[in-house]
């Protein structure tokens, strides 16, 4: 789950009428969107049947086809879909932007000065799961503007761009990076792109745009006053402490790192259950001591990405106000912050233990 999903979830919260999910599989955080109903696509003959209400879309085009598309919106349907950056309504308007842009697919030439450029193969091979490719042609957006590269598969946005190359060659899953005029990529199950028949396009998108679902402004005012009262909450009694996370950057060489690891076995020795959770993940040099963990039963979390298993849910019928906190997180850590809220909140600790800067601050 995206920290932008939180959007959609408080959107259809308040919203009239039935929902229906297109979507190849089902994720845990969806299931928990009450009366929703899912398909994989939605033709013409079955938008005449569907109850009115929100139709929100994962992934191609293709599950949603244009006249299935006019269909709806004249029984006033509201259609929502994730463009790479946010959660946006999909109107008339912004169809024919849609098309435009399949027009430009389909005549290479002016795919780039569109900000639609296909992968063509072939790519070379950097190492491990990585693929690169050049980007000659397209604009690539200048850091610090309101514009994004996006990598999107079979038309579903890979979710973890500007990813290091090293865990992208060492970890694929769809991360990706735009670097040097060149794409550094790997596909979302690490499988070969010029074997797996999948379809990939970068797509240069805006942020910000009038037709995203609106979120909270992340402002550092706001996020402490919001804080503050959350943290008031908290009763004097002391938490039984028989689940233990402990947080750090990675477990590469280091004095804290291999601290953690003589206090987590100790703990796990004593009857509590332990978790290390790892901003850069465990992968190379950032599991330098994973060997003196090895058949301990301390269990290991990678924030590399959000956690698989997180269910808002749960979070918030624990810690009322808890998604309305994570949401309004400043920009300046979000990213992180969010993917270690994830973990902490699936796996539920009753002490989270921090070490070093960067961990201290975000935990």
């Amino acid at each position: 789950m995206l920290r932008e999903d939180l959007a959609l979830l408080r959107h259809l919260a308040n919203r009239p009428g039935a929902v229906t999910i297109l979507a190849q599989e089902s994720l845990p955080w969806l299931e928990t969107i009450a009366g929703a109903r899912f398909a994989p696509s939605l033709d013409v003959a079955a938008s005449k049947s569907l109850p009115v209400g929100t139709i929100v879309s994962f992934g191609d085009a293709d599950r949603l086809p244009v006249p299935a598309q006019d269909l709806l919106h004249e029984r006033g349907f509201e259609v929502l879909v994730h463009d790479g950056c946010a959660w946006r309504r999909v109107t008339p308007a912004r169809r024919r932007t849609g098309l435009r842009e399949v027009i430009a697919r389909a005549l290479p030439p002016l795919a780039a000065a569109m900000g639609v450029l296909r992968l063509a193969p072939p790519f070379r091979h950097d190492g491990g799961f990585c693929w690169w490719t050049s980007l000659r042609g397209l604009r690539v957006p200048e850091p610090g503007s309101d514009r994004l590269a996006v990598l999107f598969e079979d038309g579903r946005p890979l979710p973890l761009r500007d990813s290091p190359h090293a865990d992208i060659r060492e970890r694929g899953g769809g991360r990706h990076s735009v670097w040097d005029r060149g794409l550094y990529f790997s596909a979302s199950d690490n499988s070969d792109p010029h074997a797996n028949g999948r379809r990939y396009e970068l797509r240069v998108l805006r942020s910000g745009r009038d037709d995203a679902l609106p979120a909270p402004a992340g402002d550092e005012a706001t996020f402490a006053k919001v804080f503050r009262e959350l943290a008031a909450r908290r009763g004097d009694a002391p938490p039984p402490g028989k689940r233990v996370l402990l947080l750090l950057s990675s477990l590469g060489p280091g004095g804290a790192e291999r601290q953690f690891c003589n206090l987590a076995k100790g703990l796990v020795a004593r009857g509590v259950t332990v978790g290390i959770v790892a901003l850069d993940g465990f992968c190379g040099a950032h599991g330098h001591y994973l060997p003196l963990l090895a058949g301990s039963g301390v269990t290991l979390l990678d924030a590399t990405s959000p956690a698989t298993g997180f269910a808002p849910s749960e979070l918030e019928a624990r810690n009322p106000g808890a998604l309305a906190l994570l949401e309004g997180l400043p920009a300046i850590f979000a990213a992180e912050a969010w993917r270690i809220a994830t973990h902490v909140a699936s796996f539920a600790p009753d002490v989270l233990h921090a070490a070093l800067d960067k961990p201290n601050l975000l935990g």
